[in-house]
C-alpha cells in the first residue's frame, strides 16, 4: 500500500538578541509569534482539504513539540509521537553566536558530521514510513534535516550546498511513496496556498 507522508518543518523562531546581534539558537528555543501563526494557519489548510493525520511524529525538541501541537490542534488532535531520531542538528560550540559569523552553511555541523546526521534522519524516516504503511502521517522537523532527507527520497548526489532544498520555516512537503519508499508523488504545501485558491 502507498503512504502518503507530509513532511512539516517547524515555524518561525525567535533568535536570540546578545549585544544587539541575532544569535544562534539551542534546543530550548520556542517559536516566534510568526511561527505560531505559521503553524495554525498550515493546520487550518490541512484541515480545509480533509486531511486527518493517522499520527504525527516529531523531533522533540521545544520548537517542533509546539508546532506539532499546533498543527493536531487543527486536525482533530490525532497522537503526537516524539522521536529521538528526528531531532536538529547538535552544534552546541555554535549557541550564543552572532549568526553573522556563520560563513558557510557547512559550518553548521562542526559538532555533528553530515553523514552520521544523514543516516540517522533516513533510518528514523524509513522506520516510521514502513511501519505505517497505507496511512496518512505527519513528520515535523527541522530545516537541515528536510534538506538531507528530500535529498534522500529524490535520490540527489548533488554537491549544492545544504539548505538549498529544505523546506521553509511552517511549510510542508506532500509526498506519496509505495511500499519500497520509491517516490509516486510530491507537491509543496504553504499556509497560503489554499486559502488563494480558495478565495480566488
Amino acid at each position: 500500500m502507498n503512504t502518503t507522508i507530509f513532511l512539516i518543518r517547524h515555524g518561525d523562531v525567535d533568535l536570540p538578541i546578545i549585544d544587539g546581534k541575532p544569535t544562534i539558537y539551542g534546543p530550548e528555543a520556542l517559536l516566534s509569534p510568526q511561527g505560531r501563526q505559521q503553524m495554525s494557519r498550515l493546520g487550518e489548510n490541512f484541515a480545509w482539504q480533509n486531511v486527518h493525520f493517522d499520527e504525527i511524529f516529531s523531533s522533540p525538541l521545544l520548537r517542533a513539540r509546539q508546532s506539532a501541537f499546533l498543527i493536531a490542534e487543527k486536525t482533530g488532535k490525532p497522537n503526537i509521537t516524539y522521536t529521538e531520531g528526528l531531532r536538529g542538528l547538535k552544534y552546541p560550540s555554535w549557541k550564543g553566536k552572532p549568526v553573522e559569523e556563520l560563513s558557510s552553511d557547512e559550518q553548521l555541523f562542526t559538532d555533528e558530521p553530515v553523514e552520521e546526521v544523514s543516516n540517522r534522519i533516513w533510518q528514523t524516516f524509513e522506520g516510521i514510513v514502513k511501519a505505517n504503511s497505507g496511512r496518512i502521517i505527519g513528520i515535523v522537523l527541522h530545516g537541515e534535516e528536510s534538506d538531507m532527507l528530500l535529498r534522500r527520497i529524490n535520490k540527489d548526489k548533488s554537491r549544492e550546498p545544504l539548505l538549498s532544498n529544505a523546506i521553509p520555516n511552517g511549510e510542508a512537503v506532500r509526498l506519496t511513496l509505495d511500499p519500497e519508499l520509491n517516490l509516486l508523488n510530491m507537491h509543496r504545501v504553504s499556509p497560503e496556498a489554499t486559502f488563494r485558491t480558495k478565495e480566488g
